[in-house]
């Protein structure tokens, strides 16, 4: 069986749920779990009721060495920190060979989450940002593999390393680059030279994302979204803002998103986040997490932005 694993704190419900549904909607073949990064968001996400999703309280699977670090780490780097460490829990109950994959919350699924599987045997499995000519300057910083989209296999490399990758992320998980290390991430451009059985998934339609996405032609062929001559698979909303319900921020100028990317991509993941944020303030009524409102300066630069055709933004009804 593949597992799927992710996580988010209270915060972090809208992004969570939309991917957890789009995993759901594909009817992907195997387990999809939701690790809680804090004491809210399990008794919160079992209170919204996703059938066929298993959520892990934060007390259920917190270690000792993680949550002593509570209070000395950013939330952010927390998170990252809690990362391995879902993925050891969801190991102890995985039958030996199966998958145990991360997915990061801000994603989504266009195809079944199964595509994403290596075709070679191997024991682990790693996505390279594929960066596009705008963002190659960003690999020395914050590294070539991308730690969005991981898998490890139960058997002894697998278990090996991820042991290894929850180490060093106890050890370390800073969200400012040093030389060798980035967050959770950087350390895992490391791995192929570290262990046997590697595997890099070179489709950029698994992990797709702005870095590798945004400079290249978007298109629909045959019922099927391509980046360049890839289907996606799987899109990461790196840089997404939610503002309200209605108003999203799509990424950051001053790059720009093309109307190809927004009817294919972008806006269908928009109005997903708009069902979920309804789904999620009807079942908990006091709900008002996840957004990031502008401010007056904000919304003076944003109406520049349109006067100057650098807008970003998607408005959904």
């Amino acid at each position: 069986m593949n597992h799927f694993v992710t996580a988010g704190d209270f915060a972090y419900l809208f992004r969570s749920i939309t991917l957890i549904e789009s995993f759901l909607k594909q009817n992907s073949q195997g387990k999809i779990l939701f690790y809680a990064n804090d004491k809210e968001a399990g008794p919160a996400m079992k209170e919204i009721n996703i059938p066929g999703l298993t959520v892990v309280c934060f007390e259920e699977y917190a270690t000792h060495a993680w949550t002593s670090l509570q209070g000395k780490r950013s939330t952010a780097e927390f998170c990252q920190t809690g990362k391995p460490i879902a993925l050891q829990h969801a190991m102890q109950t995985a039958a030996e060979g199966d998958w145990i994959i991360w997915l990061d919350g801000d994603m989504m699924f266009f195809q079944p989450a199964e595509k994403i599987l290596p075709i070679n045997d191997c024991s682990m499995f790693f996505t390279p940002h594929h960066y596009t000519a705008s963002f190659a300057s960003f690999e020395s910083s914050v590294g070539r593999i991308n730690s969005g989209l991981v898998g490890f296999k139960k058997n002894e490399e697998g278990q090996t390393a991820l042991n290894w990758w929850a180490d060093l992320c106890l050890d370390w998980c800073g969200s400012i680059p040093e030389e060798n290390r980035y967050t959770d991430q950087k350390y895992l451009d490391d791995a192929r030279n570290r262990y046997n059985s590697v595997c890099e998934l070179n489709t950029i339609g698994v992990n797709a994302a702005p870095w590798n996405t945004l400079e290249r032609e978007v298109s629909s062929r045959e019922g099927n979204i391509y980046i360049g001559n890839d289907v996606l698979i799987i899109f990461h909303f790196q840089g997404l803002k939610i503002i309200n319900r209605n108003f999203f921020n799509l990424y950051p100028p001053p790059m720009r998103i093309s109307k190809e990317a927004k009817k294919l991509i972008y806006d269908p993941y928009s109005k997903a986040m708009r069902s979920t944020i309804k789904r999620v303030t009807t079942a908990l009524p006091n709900y008002n997490k996840g957004f990031t409102p502008f401010t007056w300066p904000q919304r003076l630069r944003r109406l520049k932005r349109i006067i100057l055709g650098q807008d970003n933004f998607i408005f959904v009804d």
